[in-house]
Parts: C-alpha cells; structure tokens; sequence
C-alpha cells in the first residue's frame, strides 16, 4: 500500500480488561502460546464499545456486557507482519461468569496478571503491569 502517509497506520484493536473478585484478569490464547487480553481489530467505522461487545461474544462467548472506561493506549510493533499494532485499552466487567471458546480461541482462564509481568513476549510483559490498575 501506498500513500501519503504509510508510516502513519496502525492496526487499531480493542483491549478488555476484565478482573474477577480475586484481582485476576481474563486472558485468552488464540492461535498462539500465548496470552493475550480478550479483544481483536475494529472493523472501518466500527466503535471501539460496539468493538469490544463483537470481540468478546466471538472470543469467549460473553454477550452481558458493560464497558465502564478508557484505561490506556498502547502500540507495539508487530515484526512478523511488518507492522504497527495500536491497542485500545477499557475496562469491562461481564455480567456473567460462564465463558465459551470460540473460533480460534484455545484457552480463556482468569490469572494473576504478575505471572507475565516478567516475560520476554512484550505483549505479555505489558499485560502483567495491570495488576495495580
């Protein structure tokens, strides 16, 4: 692609940031070992709360759901596409416990959030400094 701008463009996904009652946070694996925050790419147009409500019925089956703010936003590169990948972080609280795996999703479990925070992955590493926010 070329354009005016190519430096410019991100890959714009949404975050979940979901705790349970014990401070842990849900994550998911899909199609990798590793963990991630539930969430995926915004659709062109699509907001960032209708994002998350899309993305989390996909990836764990959750359809009762409020989003309750912005946390943060951060971008990491992503060397084995070649390019930028832009996070939209929220706060989100299910209203139901229940969760179903869906399409590529191997594994969803709640987990203390300091397991990652020492890890080489830089996506994981970042996922483990939620556990004070």
């Amino acid at each position: 692609m070329s354009g005016q701008y190519p430096d410019t463009f991100y890959r714009v996904a949404v975050k979940a940031v979901i705790k349970n009652d014990k401070g842990e946070l849900l994550l998911v694996k899909e199609k990798s070992d590793k963990w991630d925050l539930p969430g995926g790419g915004l659709s062109h147009g699509e907001s960032a709360e209708a994002g998350i409500k899309r993305e989390l019925k996909e990836e764990v089956g959750a359809s009762d759901i409020v989003v309750v703010k912005p946390i943060c936003v951060k971008s990491f590169w992503l060397e084995e596409k070649q390019a930028w990948l832009m996070w939209l972080i929220y706060s989100v609280e299910l209203k139901s416990d229940e969760l179903i795996l869906g399409d590529g999703v191997s594994e969803a479990k709640f987990l203390k959030p300091s397991v990652l925070a020492h890890s080489v992955d830089e996506r994981e590493k970042f996922i483990g400094t939620f556990q004070k926010n």
